[in-house]
């Protein structure tokens, strides 16, 4: 079985970069730039797995993770990547039910992919 891997981040470089790595490893991705369409994206592709990044405009993030979260039929995973740094931010995306959140700057491509690989077994 593919697993379906959806990247939600304004950055269209680093998106594309990841998709491709992404499906050189075999996944089904689905990139979303736009913030605003992440919920309606997130419907229609049901990923097995969100890489999220929270700092984009237009949109508070907190509050799509917790209507993600929801929806009791889904039991998809979540990767925070982003820059966010604070331990408050932190603490409050873990306790919105993220997996895994990831400071952005420090992981590299073949981090996450590990990170991905371990969290959909």
């Amino acid at each position: 079985m593919t697993h379906k891997i959806m990247i939600v981040d304004d950055n269209k470089v680093l998106s594309d970069m990841y998709k491709l790595k992404l499906t050189l490893e075999w996944y089904e991705v689905f990139v979303e730039n736009e913030s605003e369409n992440a919920v309606e994206s997130f419907q229609k592709f049901k990923p097995d797995l969100i890489l999220l990044d929270l700092m984009m405009p237009w949109v508070n993030w907190f509050d799509i993770l917790k209507d993600i979260r929801s929806d009791s039929n889904n039991d998809v995973k979540i990767i925070i990547s982003s820059n966010l740094s604070s331990q408050e931010d932190k603490d409050n995306v873990i306790t919105l039910w993220a997996d895994k959140f990831l400071l952005k700057a420090d992981v590299s491509p073949k981090e996450l992919i590990l990170e991905i690989k371990t969290i959909l077994g």
